[in-house]
């Protein structure tokens, strides 16, 4: 009987040294929840509030445009005129770029061919003595 006494304060005594480091690690956890419950506490009231505020703001612009609608509508058909025609701006900016874009070198190929043939040019007649034409060079 003794023995068996012994081994209960001994599991007794395991479960105890297992369970203080579980309800230490219990209790921490417990104050930092209410910690940020009472740092959250005001947030939220105010958050509420500007949620309220704004869902007043909706519900009257809400009624706003179910007064207004035909000049709502005739803002709103302007916006996507606009809309259109600022896509076909863009299409046509697309077009002349990607024209520009294959011209482009050609034009910097030409005019950097003219002023190769005109330096070269000046450079026969400068090496040319006086009186004498320069000779053609084609």
């Amino acid at each position: 009987m003794e023995s068996a006494v012994i081994a209960l304060v001994v599991l007794a005594a395991l479960l105890v040294g297992a369970l203080l480091p579980l309800l230490f690690q219990a209790r921490a956890t417990l104050r930092s929840v209410q910690r940020l419950v009472e740092t959250a506490g005001p947030r939220m009231v105010s958050t509420l509030a500007a949620l309220d505020a704004a869902a007043g703001d909706v519900r009257s612009l809400a009624r706003t445009a179910d007064a207004g609608g035909p000049t709502l509508s005739a803002f709103f058909e302007a916006v996507a005129g606009l809309t259109t025609t600022a896509n076909q701006m863009r299409g046509a900016l697309k077009t002349a770029s990607a024209v520009g874009a294959a011209i482009g070198p050609a034009v910097v190929a030409a005019v950097q061919g003219y002023r190769a043939v005109r330096a070269t040019d000046r450079e026969h007649t400068r090496a040319a003595p006086d009186g004498v034409d320069a000779p053609d060079g084609g």
